[in-house]
């Protein structure tokens, strides 16, 4: 077995262990019927026939080709799409992560499109939750949010603790310990 294979083995095995970790919280049980999965063909399915034909946001806002960014990455040791259903019927976030030396990243976040979907205000806390216990699982020591979506930042910083920090070349980040 490859090097890589086995890295991206260890570390899906963290993820997993992040899922269920994050399902079994006591603080997140009022949020019924969560499920937490590595995006898979039932994913890229649900994100063609339920989001893309309502997607008209801008990139930076969302609208991301999820099919598209699956395959990129789902062979790469440090890179991981997260999938975040109500039950196993409806599709209500997509996240990509990555691994750094000191850090996770969040490359990118998206709720489902619908404004009536069922983990309506909770697919944030979830997906933020979950990508904290995996950086834990692998003994990194911050969270970070990469290029964030301009009118979220308030959010990260006020509501989720956050901090901004501006990078090289116009770019930000929204970093907390974890």
């Amino acid at each position: 077995m490859s090097w890589v294979r086995i890295v991206r083995t260890r570390r899906i095995e963290a993820l997993r262990r992040a899922f269920e970790e994050t399902m079994q919280d006591p603080l997140l049980r009022h949020i019924n019927g969560f499920l937490l999965a590595m995006v898979d063909d039932d994913a890229c399915r649900a994100w063609n026939d339920e989001w893309a034909p309502t997607e008209d946001r801008p990139h930076q806002d969302g609208g991301w080709d999820w099919p598209a960014i699956h395959g990129q990455t789902q062979y790469k040791k440090a890179k991981f799409c997260i999938a975040l259903w109500h039950g196993k019927t409806t599709l209500s976030g997509l996240t990509l992560v990555s691994v750094a030396r000191r850090a996770v990243r969040i490359e990118i976040v998206e709720g489902n499109p619908r404004s009536n979907h069922p983990l309506k205000g909770s697919v944030l806390p979830i997906l933020l939750d979950t990508v904290a216990r995996f950086g834990q699982q692998l003994g990194r020591a911050e969270l970070r949010l990469m290029n964030p979506v301009k009118g979220m930042v308030r959010v990260y910083c006020e509501v989720y603790n956050f901090e901004l920090v501006a990078l090289p070349k116009g770019r930000r980040m929204c970093r907390r310990e974890i």
